[in-house]
């Protein structure tokens, strides 16, 4: 059924425009315009998945492809991690270290920690180096 303005009163040709937002000015350096996802890349949440349903897209300023927001929300590119075997992830509050390997993490992770972690096999050596699991000197017996 269409709509009748005359059931409120209004003549026939009552037209209600449409409303059009101004357009967004993006003003940080490392930031463009689209109309994208409900989540933003951030430091805080790099590589959690968005939890958000996108019914429609959404029209904001978006880090360009490389970079994310840190606290501040100013777009920075993301950590990179140096080291031979590691990696930039969100993940256990404990890194995988020669000095604890086959030791259960004693920390509980309340949300998932932001850090460079040794990759699957590796563990991080005395000097801070991941190296394979497997070239990590005996542990010590007490």
């Amino acid at each position: 059924m269409d709509f009748d303005p005359s059931r409120l009163g209004l003549p026939h040709s009552f037209l209600i425009p449409a409303y059009s937002p101004p357009p967004i000015k993006c003003t940080k350096p490392n930031e463009r315009y689209e109309c994208g996802r409900p989540c933003q890349t951030e430091c805080a949440t790099l590589g959690e998945p968005c939890l958000v349903a996108n019914i429609r897209c959404n029209d904001a300023c978006y880090c360009i492809p490389g970079y994310a927001r840190d606290s501040t929300a100013y777009p920075l590119p993301p950590i990179t991690c140096t080291g031979p075997g590691e990696v930039y992830a969100c993940g256990s509050a404990c890194d995988n270290k020669c000095a604890t390997l086959g030791e259960r993490c004693r920390f509980i992770n309340v949300r998932c920690k932001h850090a460079c972690f040794c990759i699957s096999g590796y563990a991080r050596s005395s000097t801070g180096i991941c190296i394979p699991e497997d070239q990590c000197p005996p542990k010590k017996s007490d």
